[in-house]
Formats: C-alpha cells, sequence, structure tokens
C-alpha cells in the first residue's frame, strides 16, 4: 500500500527534522556548532506553524533583506512581528 504524499505545508519541518537528525551523527565538535544553528532554523519553522504563516512567504520576505537590516531592528523580524505587519496590508 503507498503512503499518502505530504501536504505541502508539512514539508520543510520533515525536511528540517532530517537536518536536525543528521546534525546529531556529527562528531562532537562540528555537532556543537551546527546544534544552535538547526535550533533556531527548527524554531521559526514552529513559530510559523503556530501563527499559520506560510514559511515560504516569510523567508521569502525575511531572508533576502537580512543582512543588511541592523541587528537593533532584528526583532521586526520575528514571525509575530511580520505576521502583524502583513495582517495590516491585507486589511
Amino acid at each position: 500500500m503507498l503512503c499518502e504524499p505530504l501536504p505541502p505545508q508539512r514539508w520543510p519541518k520533515n525536511a528540517l527534522m532530517q537536518i536536525f537528525a543528521q546534525s546529531q551523527e556529527l562528531d562532537p565538535h562540528r555537532k556543537q556548532e551546527a546544534s544552535p544553528r538547526v535550533a533556531a532554523i527548527i524554531s521559526l519553522v514552529e513559530s510559523c506553524s503556530r501563527l499559520n504563516i506560510p514559511i515560504r512567504d516569510y523567508l521569502g520576505s525575511v531572508l533576502p533583506g537580512l543582512a543588511n537590516r541592523p541587528i537593533s531592528r532584528i526583532g521586526e523580524l520575528t514571525p509575530a512581528a511580520w505576521a502583524n505587519r502583513n495582517l495590516w496590508a491585507k486589511q
């Protein structure tokens, strides 16, 4: 019996879980470097999921300007802030 294909909103989360699992197989030094990055990405994906934000829309909007954003304004890029900004734009 064939399995049902995953709905598109679950693709990123499953891919990230695979990355996390692979990072756990790294040698201890590389694992120590990779774990915080993987945790941050999974946290973003989970926040978007909880707020019903399409992860591709969020990342497509936030990532292109990230390098030019001062650290003092990074709070404007959280999923919650992004959702509030985009909610107002849709009204």
